[in-house]
């Protein structure tokens, strides 16, 4: 070929002009816009945890993460203070892939301590069983969008979805935090508590979750639990999005459930938590303990069907739930925070009428759902 015929050919081509692609388009706001735009924050635990948003909840095994955790659904499901701390009630879901067996005691002997019903906790959803969050999360859509929005997810342990194979690689431990992250955008926008087993080595000034800086950036905040003998602390190492607090202190003490037995008719033991108010510890309800404290101080020749009135705790026929008042009379007598006198009347102690009157709980009807 010529270079005659290169030019002739050249000549009678078609030319295509390169299409050029499209900028992003960007719309710039103005200040006020952009402030105008402002959601008002909403917390989940008032102060501790907002809603929207993830948090590890670090700490070694067999300091009581899940005691602590389990004593947290139930307050909010039932719309129970959390350490004398507002919280928003609405339905939780739980995914304890984990250990699901000993989840479903610590869930036992805490809802006896509160004195709540399993009838009652249509608000609590459960998962029992792990998978890989990344690649169920449309499943998840679909069924929460089938039992209702959620106000908190807790993830039971991280380990337990973790879908790589290295928990020290900062690559896939930093896919997995964003796959968690994904929880947050179920439907209700529910804050997700991911229960982590912490890095080697750590002590109590160090507790960070496994996966390095790449998983400890992508959570809003590390809260960490500490046990020391029966004495459990709640704090936050590394990093916390939001305001600070003081170290919360928890009981934690052996329960023995009264509704199960085990393969050869014995009783069972698990664990309850319970918040440690003002240096003394308050019992694990202490949200219906007081209610019953300041209905004694109200009326206070009473008697055990009154005082369940007055706090709301009453069957659906209206009958007064005089069982429930008379366990928790036991927990407080037990606390010297009631004692029972010589006319067989019960009287609350001088220590009983200062929790009555100095705490703030969540109101009579918190437990008569």
């Amino acid at each position: 070929m010529t270079i005659q015929h290169v030019v002739e050919l050249t000549a009678s081509a078609t030319v295509v002009v390169p299409v050029t692609q499209p900028r992003n388009h960007f719309r710039l706001v103005t200040a006020a816009e952009f402030i105008a735009a402002y959601k008002p924050l909403e917390f989940v635990v008032d102060g501790l945890i907002p809603r929207g948003s993830i948090q590890s909840w670090t700490g070694p095994t067999g300091h009581a993460k899940t005691a602590v955790a389990t004593l947290l659904q139930l307050c909010i499901a039932c719309g129970h203070e959390f350490a004398g701390r507002e919280v928003t009630p609405g339905r939780v879901l739980v995914l304890c892939g984990e250990n699901p067996a000993d989840y479903r005691l610590r869930l036992i002997s805490t809802a006896q301590a509160l004195g709540i019903q399993a009838s009652e906790l249509s608000n609590l959803y459960v998962l029992p069983f792990a998978f890989a969050v990344t690649g169920r999360l449309d499943d998840l859509f679909r069924e929460v969008e089938r039992c209702g929005p959620l106000v908190a997810v807790f993830v039971d342990t991280s380990a337990a979805y973790f879908a790589g194979s290295d928990e020290n690689s900062n690559t896939e431990m930093k896919q997995h935090a964003s796959a968690l992250r994904g929880l947050c955008t179920l439907p209700g926008e529910p804050a997700v508590i991911v229960l982590c087993h912490p890095t080697k080595q750590s002590t109590r000034e160090s507790l960070l979750p496994r996966g390095g800086g790449a998983f400890l950036a992508e959570v809003d905040g590390n809260l960490t639990v500490w046990k020391e003998r029966s004495q459990v602390t709640l704090h936050w190492a590394g990093k916390l999005r939001g305001p600070d607090f003081e170290p919360i202190s928890f009981s934690i003490d052996p329960c023995v459930i009264q509704s199960v037995r085990d393969a050869k008719g014995r009783q069972v033991v698990s664990v309850v938590a319970s918040w440690s108010m003002g240096g003394a510890t308050s019992s694990v309800s202490d949200a219906a303990e007081v209610a019953l404290l300041r209905a004694m101080c109200a009326e206070a020749s009473g008697s055990v069907a009154s005082w369940a009135k007055r706090c709301g705790w009453v069957s659906s026929a209206g009958e007064p739930r005089k069982s429930k008042v008379a366990r928790l009379l036991q927990r407080l007598e037990s606390n010297r925070l009631v004692v029972k006198g010589a006319d067989g009347r019960w009287h609350s102690t001088a220590e009983g009428q200062v929790l009555a009157h100095g705490a703030e709980v969540a109101g009579p009807s918190d437990f008569s759902k």
